[in-house]
């Protein structure tokens, strides 16, 4: 069965206030502060797309595209994660590369 339109579309506005960047780094002082808030960023929305299959294309095209940012770790972070997700089934890995072929390649 599809996954309802709004159900996505919620999904993808969480993610979307998540990517404030002016306000998860607005109160953080140290390089250390930052690259953690990134951290968990990655973590979060990794686990949005575990929690909610729908997503899982919306997250693997953002954390594509994140892989390109070198600031505070965050490429590395999300092609670590991008490779986590890609070892759960070969349909995931599949729909990883893929994605990484489009955006980055």
């Amino acid at each position: 069965a599809l996954p309802s339109v709004k159900r996505v579309m919620n999904s993808a506005n969480a993610i979307a206030e998540m990517m404030d960047t002016k306000t998860i780094f607005s109160n953080l002082n140290t390089v250390q502060e930052k690259v953690e808030t990134v951290a968990n960023f990655v973590q979060m929305i990794t686990l949005v797309a575990e929690r909610h299959v729908e997503t899982q294309p919306l997250v693997i095209r953002s954390l594509a595209r994140f892989s390109c940012v070198a600031d505070h770790r965050m490429g590395e972070l999300a092609l670590t994660a991008l490779g986590t997700m890609a070892q759960a089934s070969d349909e995931a890995k599949v729909s990883v590369m893929d994605v990484l072929d489009e955006v980055v390649l």
